[in-house]
């Protein structure tokens, strides 16, 4: 192909978007299911290389482009194609998800990691006290009420925030926070005691 015949041509990369966001106007505008599949044929493979490149594991990577389709096929009506073509619109939501993901792991782990601190009596007590000690930190916590107990477990073992707490379990932020003070006020007024029944 000549270069006159090629500058002539519009760039195919152009088309693919120009095609992508035909699909996507079709699934918002009349739920067009055939342009869905269309849609995600078309996009799954690009999202899923793309989420890989950035360092995660292709399986969670999967789990990550599923749940960015769903919104695709469940909120199109968010998509504008005043403001950015299909492919622009869907990265957007991939990355958002992807930094929502990050963010969740590392909350978990810092989750966990506070929480076995927790339950490691050396992080509390001297080596002094441990010569007097006979009730190991579990007992303590599992002497809390069953409500702490519970939004412990979410915070420190499951890395969840206090919003995600308060929405799982119908609570006012308030009292997560609330019960959350109680709970730890407990723990050091129990590993604070001398002696420990």
């Amino acid at each position: 192909m000549s270069l006159k015949l090629a500058k002539n041509n519009p760039d195919s990369n152009d088309l693919e978007r120009s095609r992508e966001t035909k699909l996507l106007k079709a699934v918002r505008d009349t739920s067009d299911k055939a342009a869905y599949r269309e849609l995600y044929k078309l996009m799954a493979p690009k999202l899923t290389a793309w989420l890989c490149a950035q360092g995660m594991e292709r399986s969670l990577a999967e789990n990550v482009l599923q749940e960015v389709m769903i919104i695709v096929w469940t909120k199109p009506h968010l998509f504008d194609e005043k403001k950015a073509a299909a492919r622009t619109w869907i990265y957007t939501l991939i990355r958002n998800k992807m930094i929502d993901e990050y963010r969740s792991n590392t909350r978990k782990k810092t989750g966990l990691q506070k929480f076995e601190l927790l339950n490691n009596i050396d992080e509390f007590v001297d080596a002094t006290d441990l010569i007097s000690t006979t009730r190991p930190v579990n007992d303590i916590i599992s002497s809390l009420p069953k409500e702490q107990k519970q939004i412990l477990y979410m915070l420190y073992s499951m890395g969840m925030s206090h919003r995600e707490v308060s929405e799982t379990l119908g609570l006012p932020i308030g009292t997560v926070k609330s019960r959350t003070r109680l709970a730890f006020q407990r723990l050091r007024r129990n590993i604070g005691e001398n002696q420990w029944t």
